[in-house]
């Protein structure tokens, strides 16, 4: 049986850590995540995810955008895009 979307997801992403990853939401913000931490609220499916908490990026990093600390639900990210190469990592029309 193949993973639901949302835990695909939240995988790319735990992978990724320490590398640059811009994440669409459904609501159309575009959060650019370097890491992650992510958990499961009590009898919850879907992980919550932070991003950009600790360690977070290098601040000696010389990067051409901004970031946040950002919060959202695996549920809630429609595509997955490496910063650097531009490739789509996830893309919920996919499925």
């Amino acid at each position: 049986m193949s993973k639901a979307p949302h835990q695909r997801a939240l995988d790319i992403l735990v992978h990724r850590c320490g590398e640059w990853s811009k994440v669409h939401l459904q609501d159309g913000k575009v959060c650019m995540a370097h890491d992650v931490g992510w958990g499961y609220d009590l009898g919850e499916e879907v992980a919550h995810i932070t991003t950009n908490g600790s360690p977070g990026p290098d601040p000696d990093e010389d990067i051409e955008f901004s970031y946040e600390v950002d919060f959202f639900h695996a549920n809630q990210i429609t595509k997955i895009e490496d910063v650097e190469t531009g490739a789509v990592l996830f893309d919920l029309t996919d499925d």
